[in-house]
């Protein structure tokens, strides 16, 4: 029950004994009119002089440091606060009441005071450490000096460091042990038989007998502030990157927070009462052990909205059931107990969505235009003693997680589709509640984009291409029909030509044979009877000369006429005049004929023709010594193939001889293919002509 008191402030007392619970300082003079609880705990008092009150939590408080010079070092002991300055003043205050017990000063600036378990205080000064009683009595003084960090191993022994290295102490002050190390350290954790040291940067491993044993590597650039044992792990807290649990067996990182906790900057740590404390300069973070351990850790927040003296805090100290948060300014003295720690989550309320300065109804599924793509949607929480909520959005199921700060999410340009706006928000960052509000909308696509003008462009598109397709077949055709034509017509006449040729060849052959070669032997007989009368000695020569005549007029004659291709066939007469060729030329000639019998004489004729041609060219041009002939006959096709082992030819002076022309045409007339190669390994002919068995032109 609260009482306010007209010029006399305000009284708080329980129910329904009416003992006083507590009286306000601050408003001991004012008139006060009123007092609420909010849903955070908070307390807001009206008053009618200065206004409101807000007090955030009646179980905090909050004492100013007494002395202007800089605290270097701090501690706490029964109900009192430890404060050594930089002036070399130590001073033990009543953390209820501020008020100072007692006081001792120091000729040199104070750098560390630790107390440890048998209730002696260590001062470390600039020109050496003292060791005091509970009361400031001085016990004993040490010639070392400017430690940086104490921490007890056990009931008999402290470790300390300074710039020289590490120094192991009794707990009555006598040095033990000494080990000069390289490099400045910050603290010292010792778990078992390991020792782990933090420098300026780094984390270095030693043996109990200080000897060096390794250096971390994944906390090589890292400016460690404090080391915690923690069940089979080290929680190692860094000012920058954040705290880590490392599993000291496998030497690797288990877990590792930079980026998603409330401050990457981190100053102390402690463990008491099963909770974690991790001071930063955004307040101090408490979760369970048990949480922490199976990495799934949710953690509260204390900050100066909750009732810190301020939200950085630079050491944690504890005593019994107190927690001593330290910062700046002075310290704040809070309850172990877990009831300060209920931060109920803020209310999350939305604010306005609207597009192109058009407000919208978020109930109702929203259908935009691509010419109103300009979406805005604010959001806001109703939170006092939480400031720093966090909060991610996304759009898509399938789309990550956004974090921002902001209140007001703004989507410009967004491609066509369905959308939904989903928000959660955090006061730890690491559990996310899901706002209440899911926003759904639509972004229509531009009429140019819509499907039905695409399948109308489509059916556009494809109506002309087909007339196009259609007119071009259709010239196509008609070219092609045209083309034909003409290759009938033109084979028609050179099958006509050569066919004329083949008649007139044969009546040649004819005449010379039945005209020419008669006389011939009619004039020899002659010659022959006046030559042994007139000149007996030349009748011989003169036989010899007539003979050869008609030899030469014969041959004519057969290259003229094949002798025997209608009687005997394509094969026996191309032998017969492989035997003619290698008789009357130094040229070997090989003949292999295979497959079925040519039995059109069109076609007969016309190859033998071409290997005429072929084998006069390379006995003429080639200069060959070596002939291959192959004739393979196929019920539709006879392909030929024709090498010699000449000097071969240039293929662009073809035209001007060889008798390849001739081979070409008579290819042609019988509408086959011809294709050659030539070069210093000779000439070779390769012809494939169409070829129907059961057929006679």
């Amino acid at each position: 029950m609260w009482f306010g008191l007209l010029n006399q402030g305000v009284i708080r007392t329980s129910f329904p004994d009416f003992n006083q619970v507590c009286e306000i300082p601050e408003l001991r003079n004012k008139s006060v009119s009123k007092a609420l609880k909010d849903r955070e705990g908070g307390f807001w008092i009206s008053t009618l002089e200065k206004g409101v009150y807000y007090i955030p939590n009646f179980e905090i408080k909050s004492l100013s440091f007494k002395t202007t010079a800089r605290v270097r070092a701090i501690g706490n002991i029964a109900n009192r606060v430890l404060i050594g300055d930089y002036s070399g003043h130590l001073m033990a205050e009543n953390s209820e009441n501020g008020h100072v017990q007692w006081k001792r000063n120091f000729n040199s600036p104070i750098t560390s005071a630790f107390v440890s378990r048998d209730s002696l205080i260590w001062v470390s000064c600039v020109d050496g450490t003292t060791i005091l009683d509970k009361n400031g009595s001085v016990i004993k003084t040490l010639t070392e000096a400017s430690f940086t960090d104490f921490t007890q191993e056990d009931a008999q022994s402290i470790w300390a460091f300074n710039s020289y290295g590490l120094h192991l102490f009794t707990n009555k002050g006598n040095l033990v042990l000494r080990k000069k190390l390289d490099s400045w350290n910050r603290n010292i954790t010792k778990v078992d038989n390991t020792i782990y040291v933090s420098g300026r940067n780094g984390l270095q491993i030693y043996d109990t007998l200080f000897n060096f044993k390794m250096e971390v590597r994944d906390f090589k650039d890292f400016k460690i502030s404090k080391i915690l044992a923690f069940g089979n792990y080290l929680l190692i807290t860094t000012t920058g990157n954040g705290f880590f649990l490392w599993d000291k067996s496998l030497q690797v990182i288990a877990y590792a927070s930079y980026g998603n906790f409330i401050s990457n900057y981190i100053y102390d740590a402690m463990i008491g009462n099963g909770l974690i404390w991790i001071a930063t300069d955004n307040g101090i973070a408490v979760c369970t052990k048990e949480s922490l351990y199976y990495q799934k850790p949710k953690f509260f927040v204390i900050n100066r909205q909750n009732g810190l003296l301020a939200s950085k805090v630079n050491k944690l100290k504890l005593y019994t059931n107190k927690v001593f948060a330290f910062c700046d300014e002075g310290y704040s003295v809070l309850p172990v107990h877990g009831t300060i720690f209920v931060n109920r989550l803020p209310l999350f309320y939305l604010k306005f969505v609207q597009s192109s300065n058009k407000k919208l109804d978020p109930t109702t599924p929203i259908v935009l235009s691509k010419s109103e793509n300009d979406i805005q949607i604010g959001v806001g929480f109703l939170s006092y003693k939480n400031q720093n909520i966090y909060s991610r959005f996304r759009v898509k199921e399938e789309n990550s997680w956004t974090y921002s700060t902001n209140r007001v999410f703004q989507f410009n340009s967004l491609d066509e589709g369905d959308y939904f706006f989903d928000l959660e928000y955090s006061l730890d960052n690491f559990t996310w509640t899901k706002a209440p509000t899911r926003i759904s909308f639509t972004i229509l696509p531009s009429w140019w984009q819509t499907w039905y003008f695409r399948t109308l462009v489509l059916l556009a598109v494809s109506a002309i291409g087909y007339v196009i397709y259609r007119t071009q077949v259709a010239r196509y055709k008609e070219k092609n029909s045209y083309l034909n034509l003409m290759n009938d017509q033109q084979r028609k006449l050179l099958g006509v030509e050569i066919a004329t040729a083949e008649r007139e060849r044969s009546r040649i052959a004819k005449d010379l044979h039945d005209g020419i070669s008669s006389n011939l032997i009619s004039i020899k007989l002659l010659a022959n009877r006046i030559a042994r009368k007139a000149a007996p000695k030349e009748a011989d020569e003169i036989e010899e000369q007539i003979h050869k005549l008609i030899s030469e007029v014969r041959n004519i004659i057969h290259g003229l006429t094949p002798p025997g291709l209608s009687h005997f066939g394509l094969s026996t007469t191309i032998a017969n005049y492989v035997l003619v060729v290698e008789k009357n030329h130094s040229i070997k000639l090989t003949f292999d004929y295979q497959g079925e019998t040519v039995i059109d004489d069109r076609i007969s004729t016309i190859i033998f023709r071409i290997v005429q041609e072929l084998t006069t060219n390379s006995i003429r041009h080639a200069c060959c010594r070596l002939i291959n002939l192959h004739i393979n006959v196929f019920s539709d096709t006879i392909s030929i193939s024709y090498a010699d082992d000449g000097v071969g030819f240039n293929p662009d002076l073809v035209s001007k001889g060889f008798g390849l022309l001739n081979v070409q045409s008579r290819v042609d007339s019988l509408g086959g293919a011809l294709s050659f190669e030539s070069g210093e390994f000779g000439t070779s002919y390769s012809i494939d002509i169409p070829h129907n068995a059961n057929s006679k032109n």
